[in-house]
């Protein structure tokens, strides 16, 4: 989906906005790829969910925030608008790498403790 996405981008901004919006063409790319890794994020993420460790939910969510807003007004000032798609993939990225240590450290603990 993101592929197609991409490819039909020109069609999409033609079709929804005027030429005024072309230049948001640059902005595609680094969504998308921070769309598909929020959504490969949400399997190891939602684990906490699933196993109510709220607090470990909580301090993710606000930790990634952060995250965000720091890399925003970082790679705002560097690299103009799409500085901000670029911190959408260092958000997700960032939670990625949490979901998977949270996940390691839930089965290291907790493997076997209720087979």
């Amino acid at each position: 989906m993101s592929i197609t996405i991409f490819l039909l981008k020109d069609f999409i901004i033609w079709l929804l906005f005027t030429e005024d919006f072309a230049p948001m063409r640059e902005l595609f790319l680094w969504q998308l790829v921070g769309d598909v890794l929020m959504l490969s994020g949400f399997l190891l993420c939602y684990i906490s969910v699933a196993k109510a460790m709220t607090k470990i939910f909580i301090f993710k969510q606000v930790f990634l925030a952060m995250v965000f807003v720091l890399a925003s007004v970082y790679l705002i000032d560097q690299y103009g608008l799409v500085g901000v798609t670029y911190a959408y993939v260092v958000l997700y990225v960032f939670g990625n790498i949490f979901g998977y240590v949270v996940y390691k450290l839930y089965m290291k603990n907790w493997r076997g403790l209720f087979d």
